[in-house]
């Protein structure tokens, strides 16, 4: 379905004119493709010069500056803002744009940092991903660290040096269980490789979930890591680069690729429950609600999938790449367009018709922020815009 602006803004309502309010627009230093960090206090955005900590009244606080490119999206413990920098450096600053400590890495840094347990998980293009301690930038370890590569054989029992009768029972016992699972598609991954080099970590973000961190990498694979040693757990390999930030829910792990599928991936078993097919690569991360999938593709959709088929419910055409990761409000769903568009499209959650859509002045490659009763999105056309929803008859 193509529903296409009728202008710089287009409202389809039947009860109400303006369901949709523009509360305020702010020009930051620099065109922004990061994702709104909102808090009750203040927002943090990425920009082309740094980061500005702005009011919820849309006024710029103060401005921390790297010189180059923030394009992760800041992320903050309630002490400090955290964010990457293209100019390889990872930060932590105060609310007040004060710097608590940084950690340099060996390449860019764009994908978005995740704050956990007194630690903060970053990617870099250096091909490695860090833990470090939240409140000092002390390194906790890094992957891959390389130290597999030279570890021990380990030392043979006495039972598997000599093959005894009970051993021999023991090990074929083993093998028909094995067989039995396989059979059934229950069979545990197989041990993990040890990854001496791993390629470059771009825009995927790490997610935690039951104690692993899911990422992907330029090198094709969606890494799993355990997110106390930094231990490869396993890791599943798609037919091109994943540039999406994984989202894991009851023990599936759901991520888009550049070989234009959308997977839905058992974290068990390492293996594929279903895989969608776009006609483009799948840049956008997925969002869950409700048994509902949605992502967006290259190819200028907007997707909303049965998450346990992997069936299309419906799909909704934007003017440009759909890169941004969709976000839910109610019976609602704000996404925007990339390049060629620069569009925020609110629409309904269950058929997918537009109900909403505001055209800013460049692309919007960064995610929007529902918060409450109101929604954030960043623009490359050098603003932040804020937006609130009022009660709204539904098309």
């Amino acid at each position: 379905m193509r529903l296409a602006a009728l202008g710089f803004v287009t409202v389809i309502s039947t009860g109400c004119s303006q369901p949709i309010h523009l509360d305020w627009k702010t020009t930051l230093p620099g065109p922004s493709v990061s994702t709104p960090l909102v808090t009750v206090d203040f927002i943090a955005v990425g920009h082309e010069q740094g980061l500005s900590i702005v009011g919820l009244d849309g006024k710029i606080r103060r401005t921390f500056t790297t010189h180059r490119d923030v394009i992760s999206a800041p992320k903050t413990d309630g002490k400090h803002v955290f964010f990457g920098s293209t100019n390889y450096i990872f930060y932590a600053v105060t609310p007040d744009c004060k710097e608590a400590w940084k950690f340099p890495t060996s390449d860019r840094i764009k994908s978005d940092p995740l704050v956990a347990g007194g630690a903060v998980f970053v990617t870099s293009y250096d091909g490695h991903v860090y833990a470090l301690n939240a409140d000092s930038g002390e390194r906790k370890w890094v992957f891959p660290s390389g130290a597999a590569a030279t570890a021990p054989a380990p030392v043979p029992t006495d039972e598997e040096a000599v093959p005894t009768a009970k051993a021999k029972a023991k090990a074929k016992a083993k093998a028909k269980a094995k067989q039995k699972d396989e059979a059934q598609g229950l069979a545990a991954p197989a041990a993990p490789p040890v990854v001496a080099e791993a390629g470059d970590f771009s825009y995927s973000s790490p997610t935690l979930a039951g104690g692993s961190l899911y990422v992907g990498n330029l090198d094709h694979f969606l890494y799993v890591l355990d997110a106390g040693t930094g231990a490869l757990k396993w890791r599943f390999e798609a037919e091109a680069p994943i540039t999406s930030s994984p989202v894991v829910q009851d023990k599936v792990v759901y991520v888009g690729a550049n070989d234009n599928n959308v997977y839905a991936i058992d974290t068990t078993t390492a293996k594929i429950i279903w895989k969608m097919a776009t006609r483009d690569w799948v840049n956008s991360s997925p969002t869950l609600a409700e048994g509902n999938l949605y992502i967006g593709s290259n190819d200028r959709h907007i997707y909303a999938v049965d998450a346990v088929s992997g069936q299309p419910l419906w799909t909704f055409e934007t003017q440009g790449p759909a890169i941004a990761k969709p976000a839910v409000h109610s019976d609602w769903l704000v996404a925007a367009g990339a390049s060629g568009d620069g569009s925020i499209y609110v629409l309904n959650r269950g058929n997918g018709t537009l109900f909403w859509q505001y055209t800013t002045g460049g692309k919007i490659e960064s995610d929007p922020v529902v918060s409450g009763n109101r929604f954030y999105v960043s623009s490359a056309d050098g603003a932040l815009y804020a937006f609130s929803f009022r009660t709204v008859a539904k098309t």
